[in-house]
């Protein structure tokens, strides 16, 4: 019986995979959401945009660039599975409740049931256009090479 050496790269993936993920559980923080409000308050300065529809879309905004990049690394990690759809729908959903839940803990942080589900599809979303734009990558690289 042989052992194989850790893969370099799958190991630094799971590292970002980690960190990503702990990226997620602290912008649920109410330390967050006090950088978050801040970083609102300097990017809208004088835009002349209505402050209540204008934080809405910046928090929004927010959670799906969060759990798009989630799904994206989730769905890079697949290794030899053909299909990561299935793991990438149940991490982000899994990840995007956790995190939702996890605002309970902190005095002014209000969960909600449709930002995990929003958590949940960007994630889903991002990860299968991800693999779909591999597959076209690879196919393209593929038909090059034999040409």
């Amino acid at each position: 019986m042989s052992l194989k050496p850790p893969d370099d790269r799958l190991s630094s993936h799971n590292l970002i995979l980690g960190g990503w993920i702990a990226l997620i559980f602290f912008s649920s923080t109410d330390i967050a959401a006090s950088w978050a409000n801040a970083l609102y308050a300097v990017l809208s300065t004088g835009s002349g945009l209505d402050k209540g529809v204008s934080m809405f879309v910046f928090q929004k905004a927010y959670h799906v660039f969060l759990f798009g990049v989630l799904g994206c690394l989730i769905a890079s990690a697949n290794g030899s599975r053909r299909n990561p759809l299935p793991r990438v729908m149940l991490w982000s959903f899994l990840i995007g409740a956790l995190s939702e839940a996890l605002q309970f803990a902190f005095e002014g942080r209000g969960p909600s049931v449709a930002d995990a589900l929003l958590n949940g599809a960007s994630g889903s979303a991002a990860g299968w256009l991800w693999t779909r734009w591999l597959a076209v990558s690879r196919k393209a690289a593929s038909s090059v090479a034999e040409s």
